[in-house]
C-alpha cells in the first residue's frame, strides 16, 4: 500500500546561479523542498519544465530530474 503525501506549495524561488547539465540547481534555500516533490522551472524564452526533486545535497542546493 502506497501512502501519498500532498505537500503545501513553495512561491517561486529565483535560482542564485544557473543549473548544471547534471540537474544542480542552486537557490537560497533548499531546506523546504522534499524529495520526489514536483516542481515547476519557468523561464522567460523557455517553455516550462515539470521536474521532480531527486536529492537535496545541501541548504542552497537540490538535484532534480525527469518525473518517475
Amino acid at each position: 500500500m502506497a501512502l501519498e503525501t500532498q505537500l503545501r506549495a513553495i512561491s517561486a524561488i529565483a535560482f542564485t546561479a544557473n543549473g548544471t547539465s547534471a540537474g544542480v540547481v542552486t537557490i537560497a534555500n533548499a531546506l523546504q523542498f522534499k524529495v520526489r516533490q514536483l516542481v515547476t522551472v519557468k523561464a522567460t524564452s523557455q517553455s516550462d519544465l515539470l521536474l521532480m526533486v531527486k536529492d537535496v545535497t545541501s541548504a542552497t542546493a537540490l538535484v532534480v530530474g525527469p518525473r518517475d
